[in-house]
């Protein structure tokens, strides 16, 4: 497998500070150190993300907009000539922010909007309030800023469908996606929520397609790893192509860490890319959609 598919898509951890409590994300079982990606490191990053032509997207454990130097960060990717989006729950949509994000739009945001049915998602999200979410979701979307999806959550005890998701946000012009909700890795505490089945690959199409980068510079295998057990490398450190060619062979012959036992994320199911990673921006761009539309 030509290992640079293995930066197609990058996730970037600006930081890993959060100051919601969501029910779906297991912040309590954070064991990696938490902090804000330096200047230094982001600077790093961005040479090796330039060098793989990556789809960037600020993400991770935490809230990227609480990182001092959020707005530079998206700018100067943006100036790169790269893609790059945030993934954002609706509390990060404050006055401040989409006039930050009117200033220097993304190519493309995901908000994060679990549950349609306002029970559901005072549980899902206790500290924020339903009507005040979309209201703010729906400020972001008469802006025009950029492309946006909003993202739900079918839970195991969610009546909520695919098709009613979609029908609350159509009307608004808003593109949706549904995921089953899985363990995140074994670290989800409320395992009453989770819907999603253990993937039965031996290989890992998630690896094969993404990288993650946490906000000290270690490429992780995804942002489920929540101690570092995963740690292929540091993007400071080593060698990207090094480090992309071992991520290869681990995507391909199965990812050997006790995290990715008994993954239940659906993208571990993924098919491994074929032939060499294209140079061109829309071949990239196809690709990516065709391999993300397979479940």
């Amino acid at each position: 497998m030509d290992c640079e598919w293995t930066f197609l898509s990058v996730d970037v951890e600006l930081t890993n500070y959060c100051a919601e409590n969501c029910a779906m994300c297991p912040r309590d079982s954070l064991q990696r150190p938490q902090g804000y990606m330096s200047e230094e490191v982001f600077s790093r990053v961005l040479e090796v993300l330039e060098q793989f032509r990556s789809r960037v997207t600020f993400s991770g454990f935490g809230n990227p907009t609480l990182h001092p130097c959020w707005a530079d960060c998206l700018r100067r990717v943006r100036a790169a000539g790269l893609p790059a989006g945030l993934v954002l729950h609706p509390s990060a949509l404050t006055p401040e922010n989409l006039q930050v994000l009117a200033e220097h739009p993304p190519s493309h945001l995901e908000i994060s909007f679990p549950n349609v049915d306002p029970a559901l998602f005072a549980r899902l999200c206790p500290r924020a309030d339903f009507d005040e979410a979309i209201r703010r979701i729906l400020q972001l979307r008469h802006a025009n800023i950029a492309p946006m999806v909003c993202v739900g959550l079918q839970t195991a005890d969610s009546t909520q469908s695919a098709k009613q998701y979609r029908n609350f946000w159509k009307p608004h012009g808003i593109r949706t996606r549904v995921f089953s909700c899985h363990s995140r890795g074994g670290n989800l505490q409320d395992r009453s929520l989770i819907q999603a089945a253990p993937t039965v690959s031996g290989s890992c199409g998630l690896l094969a397609l993404h990288a993650f980068v946490a906000w000290n510079g270690d490429l992780l295998a995804c942002c489920h790893d929540l101690t570092g057990e995963t740690r292929i490398g540091n993007l400071c450190e080593h060698d990207p192509l090094d480090l992309a060619r071992q991520k290869a062979l681990f995507a391909a012959d199965g990812p050997p860490w006790k995290l990715c036992r008994g993954c239940d994320e659906f993208r571990k199911g993924w098919p491994l890319p074929v032939g060499e990673c294209p140079k061109d921006p829309a071949l990239r761009a196809d690709q990516l959609r065709r391999t993300t539309r397979c479940r």
